[in-house]
């Protein structure tokens, strides 16, 4: 009987096995060498220094510390010119310059200076006022909080310059009154330091509100007229109380 002779399983699928892997190899061999000629070909093109990334490093921009900008009801004094709308021409000698920030510069034209919006507020006994009760002299609108040690800081420098004006101007010294305040911490405190300048609260929040105030100590200068000469957000100096006050006296005799 003739048998047919049959190659045994085992070793052929060994066989078919090892043939795969060669041609898997190949096959990863040829890509390889592909992916590699591509990245030496990208390196070769890009700056060795940086690792093939090209680093771009933008010109600084010039800072301008006299700047003021329009800002809805009032000027708005924005640090290094960011959203300046008017440039304003450098004092010939301004305050000293300090920590408390870039110094307010001269007082724009009378017709780029907006009206102040007329708010109600309360003095310490109760009563309500308006701001424009107010107009015919300058004033030095303040806004500020008990809380903020800023804010209790330069108390003492609007005190000076309000012993100093005497009736020429008007000091308003407007408590953000929120939840964080007490009536009776801010009269202690007022006690204690012997500060004797006019204190009013917005109860409401209406000032707050239509003065945009965004921090405190936020302070502004409005001429007789109810204009706003320049306003500043930060702590201020008696000097820098002082410059802001001549430019609203300068701006009150101007013609619109």
């Amino acid at each position: 009987m003739n048998r047919q002779y049959k190659r045994p399983k085992g070793k052929r699928n060994v066989f078919i096995g090892v043939l795969i892997f060669g041609a898997v190899v190949a096959v990863s061999a040829v890509v390889y060498d592909v992916v590699s000629t591509r990245n030496a070909q990208t390196r070769d093109l890009m700056p060795s220094d940086w690792g093939g990334m090209e680093v771009v490093t933008p010109s600084p921009q010039p800072e301008s510390d006299y700047t003021y900008a329009v800002s809805g009801n009032v000027g708005q004094q924005y640090e290094n010119g960011v959203g300046q709308d008017y440039n304003e021409p450098e004092p010939t000698q301004p305050p000293e310059q300090t920590h408390e920030g870039p110094i307010i510069g001269q007082h724009p034209p009378a017709h780029i200076m907006p009206q102040v919006p007329n708010i109600a507020m309360n003095d310490r006994d109760g009563n309500e006022v308006w701001l424009f009760d107010f107009l015919g002299k300058p004033i030095v609108l303040n806004f500020w909080v008990s809380w903020c040690e800023i804010s209790r800081d330069e108390m003492r420098n609007f005190e000076t310059v309000y012993n100093e004006s005497g009736d020429d101007v008007h000091i308003i010294k407007l408590n953000l009154f929120d939840h964080r305040e007490c009536r009776e911490t801010i009269e202690h405190m007022l006690y204690a330091n012997g500060y004797t300048m006019p204190i009013f609260f917005d109860d409401t929040g209406m000032a707050e509100r239509l003065f945009g105030v965004r921090d405190v100590p936020f302070t502004v200068f409005i001429d007789a007229n109810g204009r706003t000469v320049n306003s500043r957000t930060g702590f201020s100096s008696a000097t820098l109380l002082r410059y802001g006050i001549n430019q609203a006296i300068e701006a009150s005799q101007l013609e619109t």
